[in-house]
């Protein structure tokens, strides 16, 4: 019996390398290298983050004290920067989108980093997301994808604007108008 053993070693190797190229021939074909499967395959990415957004916050509180607390608590500065972020969000999306429409790569990345850093400090959780993945269709050249992305970062802008523009949370959690 002891002489089977080698046999059956190698066998179950044999066994998981056919499985496992297997797996990569699926993916290949998944996959593929042609544009038509690589929009698909990104499509069914987009989906599952699409998925994720509702997850998110529309605007993180704890961020919005924090930013207050960084202003020496002064109320005033903090509805200040936040109505500044909600005054400049169309601008903002109209040189992302018009960067994306005419292929202007490096416009649109220098503009859709500046949202997503401006997001972040005003709490625009769910906005930053959406703003990073199309950061990520951006580097890695995907136009197509990055356009139809353009979408969900408008809708999610003008939620968020409005949500901002009705509420500043203050430090201490109270709920004042801008």
């Amino acid at each position: 019996m002891a002489h089977l053993r080698p046999v059956a070693q190698a066998s179950r190797k044999s066994l998981a390398s056919r499985k496992k190229q297997a797996n990569s021939d699926s993916l290949r074909a998944i996959v593929g290298s042609d544009s038509r499967s690589n929009a698909a395959f990104h499509h069914g990415l987009e989906a599952r983050e699409q998925m994720d957004m509702p997850k998110r916050p529309l605007v993180c509180t704890e961020t919005l004290r924090a930013l207050q607390e960084s202003l020496d608590g002064e109320k005033d500065s903090c509805r200040n920067f936040v109505s500044r972020y909600v005054e400049m969000w169309p601008g903002r999306f109209e040189r992302i989108s018009a960067a994306v429409a005419s292929g202007d790569n490096d416009l649109a990345m220098d503009s859709a980093l500046s949202l997503r850093s401006s997001s972040l400090m005003v709490g625009a959780a769910r906005l930053s997301a959406l703003t990073d993945e199309l950061i990520r269709l951006l580097e890695g050249r995907h136009a197509s994808a990055a356009r139809r992305k353009l979408a969900s970062i408008q809708a999610c802008g003008n939620e968020t604007a409005g949500k901002l523009s009705a509420t500043c949370v203050t430090a201490d959690g109270q709920k004042e108008g801008p």
